[in-house]
């Protein structure tokens, strides 16, 4: 599994909580976990897939804020969050991901504070 690429596990009804062992899957480019009913906090190891270039978490019941940690995700170009349950403020690290074109928040029921965009996100 060292060697796996795209992971795609999208509608399955995958329910629980993610363990956090990505950072076993080095060599991944592509994660796609949208709608499951995949809940707890959005694993920090995610951050170590500096490989990573689409993150599709969307649809699911994710709880809590986005990971500091994922300022190792510099070639990510496409991140998904919409429609979980995350909260807080929308991390400073996001503007340092300098290959991030697609960015999708919306449809958070505890809502991210969208008002408090990071210096830089503007700019993505």
């Amino acid at each position: 599994m060292h060697q796996l690429k795209v992971l795609k596990l999208g509608t399955n009804d995958l329910k629980g909580k993610v363990p956090d062992i990505f950072s076993r899957f080095q060599n991944l480019v592509e994660l796609d976990l949208h709608k499951n009913a995949l809940s707890g906090e959005l694993p920090a190891s995610i951050g170590k897939l500096s490989l990573l270039e689409q993150l599709l978490l969307d649809n699911n019941e994710f709880s809590g804020q986005i990971p500091v940690l994922w300022l190792g995700l510099t070639k990510l170009h496409t991140l998904v969050l919409q429609s979980n349950k995350l909260t807080g403020t929308i991390p400073q690290t996001l503007s340092d991901l300098v290959n991030l074109r697609d960015l999708f928040l919306n449809d958070n029921v505890s809502g991210i504070s969208s008002y408090l965009l990071p210096i830089g996100v503007g700019s993505l």
